[in-house]
């Protein structure tokens, strides 16, 4: 969207936060909006925030260097940011790696705890905050350092490199299935 656009190129670039559904509905919905908003002032940055309700986040004090998106392609989306605060599915994390920017990973179930220690043994983000345990000071911390740890940074963005360097996986399929006919 045109808003957007002119929201990323209005300043430095922004954080993303994607905490998927189990963060941005439900009874608990309103909290973890007011943990992050809280969070992204501690840590002084500009953000993209997807999932929540617009009228939720400007109820909560959202100012103007949030902007409440909707539903955006993750591989564009985390392209455009300098890191990456998400729940830890494989897709997002995926994604994350991809875009060459630290994640932070709020897990909420199963395999999402894998991927958050992954993304940490990686070096590519700081150590993953549970749901549970997730609060403003802890978020705001790990965005901090996520922004400050210039070795986190590099891995990063060598694992995005490594990522995208990667041949096309559908092409390679089609190859494949070519030559065996």
């Amino acid at each position: 969207p045109p808003d957007l656009l002119n929201f990323l190129y209005a300043g430095g670039k922004p954080i993303a936060v994607s905490l998927g559904v189990m963060s941005t509905a439900g009874k608990k919905a309103k909290q973890g909006a007011q943990i992050v908003l809280d969070a992204i002032r501690k840590a002084k940055v500009r953000a993209v925030l997807q999932g929540w309700d617009c009228e939720t986040l400007r109820s909560l004090g959202a100012t103007s260097n949030i902007y409440c998106a909707g539903s955006l392609p993750h591989n564009w989306l985390f392209d455009q940011v300098c890191a990456v605060v998400h729940h830890g599915g494989f897709g997002t994390t995926a994604a994350g790696l991809r875009s060459g920017v630290p994640s932070i990973v709020i897990p909420h179930i199963i395999d999402q705890y894998a991927w958050g220690q992954i993304v940490f043994d990686l070096g590519v983000g700081p150590k993953f905050i549970p749901r549970g345990k997730l609060n403003s000071d802890n978020l705001a911390a790990s965005i901090t350092q996520a922004l400050a740890d210039s070795t986190m940074r590099a891995s990063a963005a060598q694992v995005g490199e490594s990522i995208r360097s990667e041949p096309d996986g559908v092409a390679q399929a089609v190859k494949l299935i070519e030559q065996s006919i």
